[in-house]
């Protein structure tokens, strides 16, 4: 019977470290959606911190326990919430067409992510997108990190 109790509390601690990453998902939305409002550069820079962000949501949740399950989940969940991060700023100024503007962004956010290597103008724009990777990479690891 007491392999039920622990089975019980695992998968309830694992639902609660999934509402508090959950929320501080939608938290690391409204940190890039702000940042992609207010400055003319790319929110991936903003990456470092809604993985920090990320990574002690999941944490809270699971009440400082480390498991491999939750550093995956944390991971999932910084992924989904950069590639969302613009989403409600795109809906906002393309009203007309929601559909078109959801693919349009999620595409441009993995244009962003792959496709780096023939767009950079100038020295400027290069040290934006180095720093763009070195930041979602590190949110990345951060996040995973926080949680294994």
């Amino acid at each position: 019977m007491s392999l039920f109790i622990i089975l019980y509390n695992q998968l309830r601690l694992n639902a609660r470290a999934a509402v508090f990453g959950l929320v501080a998902s939608f938290l690391a939305v409204a940190v890039y959606s702000a940042f992609y409002v207010l400055t003319p550069i790319d929110p991936c820079l903003m990456s470092l911190p809604a993985g920090l962000l990320i990574g002690h949501g999941v944490s809270l949740g699971a009440l400082g326990k480390r498991h491999r399950f939750l550093g995956g989940l944390a991971v999932a969940l910084f992924t989904c919430s950069y590639l969302l991060g613009t989403l409600p700023v795109d809906l906002w100024r393309h009203s007309e067409q929601p559909f078109w503007t959801t693919i349009e962004s999620i595409y441009k956010r993995f244009a962003f992510i792959f496709g780096q290597g023939e767009e950079a103008e100038s020295f400027a724009h290069f040290v934006e997108v180095f720093s763009s990777w070195i930041s979602l990479v590190a949110g990345a690891a951060l996040a995973r990190k926080k949680n294994e």
